[in-house]
């Protein structure tokens, strides 16, 4: 029988091969109430991997039936896909020299967007971790990981709802991240100096 948040998030996992992660949430308000977030496997070589996983209604379907028959009887069940909140990243970066210019801002903005991704993002690669905050920090240490990169200037975050710059990238509990841009801008070594 799922009880706890754990349980839930198990059993989830075990109700089809087509998911990857799932996030168990009580409902704050109501007393008896959960809300399993499901995010579905995307292959890497899959054209849609950088797009949003989207869980199909099928598969919302095929875990809400499976965990139905698992739950206590007073337990109300929501299984639905996760909210995902948009940004985008600026990066302002000096190359070394005689270095290929567009082979690294390649780089840079597929680490960038592999980093916050729901299924390999994160520090372990194991999926961007439901709810937490996007820092520019970390998106530093990303950029500045990459081969060819000599020193990097600044770390823009956008919030694509606001349109404005925000030092970090919050994020609700539940809540995912999609990447939609990445911009990266080549400065020269005199400009900063």
């Amino acid at each position: 029988r799922a009880v706890t948040a754990e349980d839930f998030e198990w059993l989830a996992k075990e109700s089809s091969n087509s998911v990857a992660r799932v996030c168990a949430l009580p409902t704050q308000d109501k007393e008896g109430q959960v809300s399993i977030l499901v995010v579905p496997k995307v292959a890497e070589s899959h054209a849609d991997f950088m797009a949003k996983p989207l869980a199909s209604t099928e598969l919302l379907r095929t875990v809400r039936n499976y965990l139905a028959d698992r739950k206590l009887l007073t337990t109300v069940l929501n299984v639905q896909r996760p909210v995902f909140r948009e940004l985008s990243v600026v990066v302002e970066i000096i190359l070394l020299q005689a270095i290929h210019a567009d082979r690294v801002k390649r780089e840079i903005e597929d680490k960038v967007r592999l980093f916050v991704h729901p299924l390999k993002g994160g520090k372990r690669g194991q999926g961007w971790p439901f709810g937490r905050a996007v820092y520019r920090v970390d998106l530093y240490h990303v950029v500045e990981a990459v081969s060819g990169v000599d020193f990097v200037d600044r770390v823009r975050i956008i919030s694509e709802e606001t349109k404005q710059e925000v030092d970090q990238f919050k994020l609700l509990e539940g809540e995912l991240v999609h990447c939609v841009n990445v911009e990266i801008i080549e400065k020269a070594h005199d400009r900063i100096m």
